[in-house]
């Protein structure tokens, strides 16, 4: 609510869609676009494809849809249609780094594909920072420091799993 008795982030007309609400810490991040949701919902449901829609916020409670914005997993190597869960961090060079639940089609199995951006608009595909030893994908990432430690955790077939590194967006 207006007095920040809620921590609760509602939008209307989101339909099968995961989130990824975060602060936005990069210097040149616009003052009016500093909160920000990141929403996987389906672009097409016949096609079976989901797409990344981006809201905005200068306030964390109002937002407002970024309609010049859309990005979608290459269909042909990864699953578009399973694509959810993303995960977005801003490292100290300001590159937004963001990993998302889906499968990678040449080797059919459940990955976290790890993509950077240079101003959260436009993606590109580093490659797999976790693979799943099945077809089942890794859920529900997140990512951060700890001292010196960077940590990437995720969920699969139900039991929380983690990988560490004194390097950061190792896989």
């Amino acid at each position: 609510d207006e007095d920040g008795n809620s921590t609760n982030v509602v939008i209307d007309g989101l339909d099968d869609s995961s989130l990824c609400v975060f602060y936005d810490t990069n210097p040149a991040c616009p003052a009016n676009q500093r909160y920000k949701v990141l929403s996987m919902m389906f672009r097409d449901r016949k096609l079976d494809i989901r797409t990344l829609w981006c809201y905005a916020s200068g306030d964390g409670y109002h937002f407002k849809k970024d309609r010049s914005f859309g990005f979608t997993l290459d269909d042909s190597i990864y699953t578009a249609g399973s694509a959810r869960d993303p995960k977005v961090v801003c490292d100290a060079d300001g590159i937004y780094h963001m990993f998302v639940t889906t499968t990678d089609r040449r080797i059919d199995r459940g990955v976290l594909v790890h993509l950077t951006s240079p101003d959260c608009e436009g993606w590109q595909v580093v490659g797999n920072i976790a693979e799943s030893p099945d077809r089942a994908e890794p859920e529900c990432p997140d990512y951060f420091v700890c001292g010196n430690t960077y940590y990437l955790i995720y969920s699969l077939h139900g039991r929380a799993h983690y990988r560490y590194s004194d390097n950061p967006f190792d896989g």
